[in-house]
């Protein structure tokens, strides 16, 4: 479910910077889940194929700094879900609320830790960017993708923290 909703940050994202939803299809069937972009001869191109990908983005979002929004949009996605579950659970004490925070808080860790393995693994192999979060967002702005990729594992463990001593 939470890949769900991170690739669905992704998706929503690009729409809101002006990505046609025509012109993206979240693809969760593979190994490695993903928000593919079409191109004008209606081909799925996969973030793998980094620069046919790049070349459809440069498209619709004009400006590095959205490109990087795009990028870890699937991220700030998450943190958005677990902050409301953990913020709701907290309010409601409701028992299926707070069965679903518990769980996210300690997953989401997990599957950025998967995440990170497998971008990097990724980005061996090609001896470049592996068409993954990190790399893509590294390539963009090392600095900034350590600043949210801190920030974003912060509140992870805060939220985590919190459910665990309420």
């Amino acid at each position: 479910m939470l890949i769900g909703i991170h690739e669905a940050g992704h998706y929503l994202v690009g729409w809101f910077l002006g990505i046609p939803r025509k012109r993206m299809k979240i693809r969760i069937k593979k190994m490695i889940p993903q928000v593919l972009l079409i191109s004008d001869t209606g081909k799925r191109v996969s973030s793998v194929d980094t620069e046919e990908y790049t070349g459809i983005l440069e498209q619709y979002i004009n400006s590095d700094n959205k490109i990087f929004l795009f990028v870890v949009g699937g991220h700030v996605f998450e943190l958005l879900t677990i902050s409301a579950a953990v913020s709701v659970s907290l309010l409601l004490d409701a028992s299926l609320i707070t069965y679903f925070a518990n769980a996210i808080t300690w997953i989401a860790p997990l599957m950025m830790l998967n995440y990170l393995i497998f971008d990097i693994i990724g980005t061996k192999r090609r001896k470049g960017s592996s068409g993954g979060d990190f790399s893509g967002s590294w390539e963009i702005s090392p600095i900034k993708t350590i600043f949210f990729y801190s920030a974003y594992l912060i509140v992870l463990v805060l939220t985590f923290l919190l459910v665990r001593l309420t």
